[in-house]
């Protein structure tokens, strides 16, 4: 197992996120839903009731600007999907966020529950993860 100093911590975070990001720093990040972990056994709704990954610019408007000691960063605006266009495919509670690097299939880079689930009951629901309710952590 290898981990990381504080120092490299900080800068990986700088380097992925925000403002500072490295030139081969995703420039896009979509963000999907689940019900359950995305990192084990979690479900992402299917495209029924028009559910699709939302496409964020992965800047200082999502991230504000992280300063050079932080390890921590919650998000800094809202994310906020379509509204419904019906039920989607999974009518229980999506308690977890992930983050793509495509809209649909990709590689999955960031995951964490969510503070309060999702739930869509029909036709014109609008989906919002509230502004601060996301967090990445470098972990050492």
């Amino acid at each position: 197992m290898t981990s990381m100093s504080n120092a490299a911590r900080r800068l990986s975070l700088r380097a992925h996120l925000g403002p500072d990001k490295h030139a081969d720093a995703l420039g896009t990040l979509y963000f999907a839903l689940f019900k359950g972990d995305p990192f084990g056994a979690g479900i992402e709704p299917t495209s029924t009731g028009a559910y699709a990954r939302v496409a964020v610019l992965n800047d200082a408007t999502m991230w504000g600007t992280i300063a050079a000691g932080q390890v921590s960063v919650s998000s800094a605006a809202a994310v906020t999907w379509p509204a419904a266009t019906g039920l989607w495919s999974i009518t229980d509670g999506l308690t977890h966020w992930a983050v793509f690097d495509n809209s649909t299939g990709g590689n999955l880079w960031y995951g964490g529950p969510l503070t309060t689930p999702i739930t869509v009951t029909g036709a014109t629901d609008q989906p919002r993860i509230p502004a601060g309710s996301l967090s990445v952590t470098q972990a050492g």
